[in-house]
Formats: structure tokens, sequence, C-alpha cells
């Protein structure tokens, strides 16, 4: 494999698609020293260590490989603005620049709307997008002086299978907590409760109360008071959110599309020193 298809590939490895920020300009200086006065060239065009350390001052969170992706993407849709006839500028402008190409790019896909058989299979292919998650509203009582037999909580419960009563000391040790006001999402009910009480009460029915459950404090019962099953919503409810979420999805394809494709096609060779530094990063 030569050098720049080695390079090639290297990039489409680590590089990641679709992030399309401000155009990055010349600045912070660095410690890196490089042996060409390019670190990347594109088709022609270089990508200077000026470019590239102030992207990096820009961006400190990205690694060494995502910075490069964040140039080589921005210098690749400014030279596609130049084969549209738009008029490349100073830095101040390219930012509008990337972006009206990216909007004339996704445009064109999204021109293309879907008719109602489309969008109904969209709907039925992404069903999990337009379904209502399970709900529980549950209350807790903790019997935090209880023995290791749960003697307290044990009577509790016997007295709801009995009676479907709660007794005083159901009243008197009940924990105040969100859950037992309204229904709640099942991501909801394991951040409150943790594991141990949520695995148990999402295999509960509505009205049943749990068995005493031993924990740090004591021991504790669930009574989950209401539940509701994941439902789909019907298709002509939620149409207007199904051809949103459609154009949303086709338009992050696009432009992943219009990069993958540009990336494809493009003449893109890697300074050594870069080189070796990607394969540390």
């Amino acid at each position: 494999m030569t050098n720049s298809a080695y390079s090639k590939y290297l990039l489409l490895i680590l590089f990641t698609t679709g992030v399309i920020l401000a155009v990055i300009g010349s600045g912070v200086q660095s410690s890196l020293s490089f042996n060409n006065n390019n670190i990347i060239t594109i088709n022609g065009n270089g990508i200077s260590h000026n470019e590239f350390e102030h992207a990096q001052a820009q961006n400190p969170s990205l690694s060494i490989s995502e910075v490069l992706s964040l140039l080589v993407d921005n210098k690749l849709l400014l030279q596609r603005a130049e084969e549209l006839g738009l008029v490349q500028s100073d830095r101040v402008i390219r930012k509008a620049i990337v972006q009206r190409v990216v909007e004339q790019e996704v445009n064109k896909v999204l021109k293309k709307q879907p008719d109602e058989t489309g969008l109904k299979a969209f709907y039925q292919a992404q069903l999990n997008m337009f379904t209502s998650p399970k709900q529980f509203q549950v209350e807790i009582a903790s019997f935090n002086q209880d023995d290791k037999q749960c003697r307290q909580a044990q009577t509790v419960k016997l007295a709801w299978q009995e009676s479907t009563s709660l007794t005083t000391d159901w009243h008197n040790n009940l924990v105040n907590q969100p859950l037992a006001n309204n229904l709640h999402s099942e991501t909801l009910v394991y951040r409150q409760l943790g594991n141990q009480l949520a695995n148990q009460l999402i295999t509960m029915k509505s009205g049943e109360m749990s068995a005493p459950i031993n924990t740090e404090r004591g021991c504790a019962l669930m009574l989950l008071i209401a539940k509701t099953e994941a439902r789909a919503q019907p298709f002509i409810d939620v149409k207007d959110q199904v051809l949103a979420e459609y154009r949303g999805m086709a338009r992050r394809k696009a432009l992943s599309d219009l990069l993958i494709n540009l990336r494809e096609n493009a003449s893109i060779d890697i300074a050594q020193d870069i080189v070796e530094m990607l394969s540390h990063d």
C-alpha cells in the first residue's frame, strides 16, 4: 500500500463523519514541529500546522484524529463550495459558506418528500421512536428499625393480602419520594430506586405489594399503585412527528453521504509526522 493510500485509509478509519463546526483559522502556537509546511494536503490544497494548532486550541476535548477530521471535512466542503460557484472569501465568512454547501446538498434529498406509503413504512421501521414507554407509580414504606426477619414489614404485607388495607405502620413509615405522586418512566424508576428495588418493581402487577425487601437501612415494602404498558402511538396521531424524524434522519444521512463521497474521491496526503502521531493517538 502506498503512503498516499495508507494515509487515506487511516483517515477513513479514524475520522468521524458529519461534524461541521466553524472554519478553523490560524492562531495559537504550540511546541509541535513538522517536517513539511503543510501537515495534510487535500486535492492540492494544504492545511498548515498553524490551522491544526488553532483547531486544537479551539477544541481541547477532541483527539488528534478528531481535530484532523474536522479540518479535512471543512476543507472538502469549501472545495465543494468552489465547484458550486460560491466565492471563497476571508476566514470570517467561511463558516457561512460551509453551511450553505451543506444546506444545498441536504435540500436535494429533503425535496424528495415521502408519500403516505413511504412515511408509514418509516414509521413501522422506527416504531420504537413512536412508542410510549412503560410507566410506574409506586409507594414505598421503609421500616428502618425492623429486625432481620422483617417481622414488622411482614405484618403490614399480611394485612394487605387479607383485606387490601394499609395499616398505621404503613403510613408511619411511608417514604416521601417522587414516584408516589404520578406515573414515571422505567428509566426514572431505576434512577430513583436503584437496581435492587427497580428490578423487582417492573415485574409486579398494578395493585400488588412486594414481599419485604432487606435493605441497608432495614426492610422495605413497595406498593405498585399504577402501571402502564409500552404502547405504540397510532400513525395518524404522530404523523407530524414521523415526518420530522424522517427529515432529520434524511438530513444526517445526506451530510454523511456527502462527506464520505468527498473523502473517497479526494487525494489526501498526510505528513509523516502526523501519520506517526495518529498511530499513537
